[in-house]
């Protein structure tokens, strides 16, 4: 995984809407980052042999760490496994 700036992923995210158009970078940013999130999950998981909720509690740092925002757990259930989260000061809000 790369980390980068806030600044340069709203960057990319601005000259794919300039270039695709919002539906097209819509689409993209949000299959980046479910594959990114997958991966990453699917390798700690496997890596450090996680519960579901260890594992939700890894990314949530990884994240609030990586600047991506600040983390707060609205619903989880860890049979399904199912997590409801809220995020603030994210970069979507730039």
């Amino acid at each position: 995984m790369v980390f980068t700036t806030r600044a340069f992923v709203v960057s990319i995210q601005k000259i794919l809407e300039e270039v695709g158009g919002l539906g097209s970078t819509a689409t993209i940013m949000y299959r980046a980052g479910f594959k990114s999130g997958y991966q990453f999950a699917k390798e700690q998981r496997t890596q450090f042999n996680l519960s579901w909720e260890e594992l939700f509690k890894r990314y949530e740092l990884t994240g609030t760490l990586a600047g991506w925002g600040i983390y707060k757990v609205e619903e989880m259930d860890c049979e399904k496994p199912k997590v409801r989260v809220t995020i603030y000061s994210s970069i979507a809000e730039e």
